[in-house]
């Protein structure tokens, strides 16, 4: 049976299920390569590092924008010239259901975000203010080694009854150290850290690999609030102490306790866009 070939449905089919628009061409492999090849194309550029990197993040994103727009092209083209189609075996409805539940299958297995080592979330709080503020977008290098984690790291680790629910805040004490906090400043292993007032109710402090950040302290805060002067904390060796850097308002370690390993989800990196034009590239 002769049935030419409609470019529109080829395009339509791969923008949605990259490879099906070569399956409806009655290209199988073709359509079979090119989904698994874009499948494990954010692995191929994770080992390349380029997604770390603000740069290497748009980098990355175009190339695989390029690619999936090649692919649609290319189904679209070849539709074009099989003016004279004879159908195939391939183009039974089947094949097509097949490939739709294969391609969903393997989506689901093998996330991209996961493969790429990178993913994006939305700040929903203020917790980390002035560094990070409500509604920033933050890039998260997800494939990071929880071991190996220095003083002033931002994470993200998830809510222990909750896995799909994620906090953010920065690491200031490490396995073996002594931590607390007095008058809303860290003590680590019985030595406060050097701060300076800059305006108002903010501050830098210094943490012990001497790494400044800013902060920001309400020094009208009652002493006696838990929140401000806290009991010291001694870290096991599978676990962070982890607070924010807006020390009035947020929910971390003092609450928490300290956090384990395998409950930290990743470390940001940069944020890679957002609503504010000028926070866009900052790097933490």
């Amino acid at each position: 049976m002769n049935q030419r070939r409609n470019p529109w449905i080829a395009g339509v089919s791969n923008f949605f299920i990259l490879g099906l628009g070569q399956l409806y061409n009655g290209e199988l492999k073709k359509g079979i390569l090119f989904l698994l090849g874009f499948t494990f194309l954010p692995f191929i550029l994770r080992l390349t590092h380029l997604p770390y990197s603000f740069f290497g993040f748009w980098v990355t994103i175009f190339i695989i924008f390029v690619l999936r727009l090649y692919v649609i092209i290319e189904a679209v083209k070849s539709a074009k010239k099989l003016q004279d189609y004879t159908l195939k075996a391939v183009n039974k409805w089947y094949y097509y259901f097949l490939f739709i539940v294969g391609s969903i299958i393997i989506s689901l297995i093998f996330d991209h975000n996961s493969l790429l080592g990178v993913g994006t979330f939305s700040v929903a709080s203020e917790s980390m203010e002035p560094t990070i503020t409500q509604d920033d977008y933050v890039a998260v290098k997800t494939s990071v080694d929880v071991n190996k984690l220095e003083y002033g790291d931002i994470v993200v680790f998830s809510d222990e009854e909750d896995e799909e629910s994620f906090y953010i805040c920065r690491v200031v004490a490490q396995p073996g150290d002594k931590v607390m906090l007095k008058d809303n400043l860290l003590v680590i292993n019985g030595l406060p850290l050097a701060h300076q007032k800059k305006e108002n109710d903010f501050y830098t402090e210094t943490l012990p690999n001497f790494k400044n950040i800013d902060i920001r302290v309400n020094q009208e805060v009652p002493k006696g609030h838990e929140s401000a002067n806290t009991y010291e904390f001694e870290i096991a060796s599978d676990a962070y102490f982890l607070i924010g850097d807006n020390r009035d308002s947020a929910l971390d370690s003092r609450y928490l306790g300290e956090i384990k390993k395998d409950r930290i989800k990743g470390k940001l990196l940069f944020i890679p866009y957002g609503f504010d034009v000028n926070r866009i590239g900052t790097k933490f």
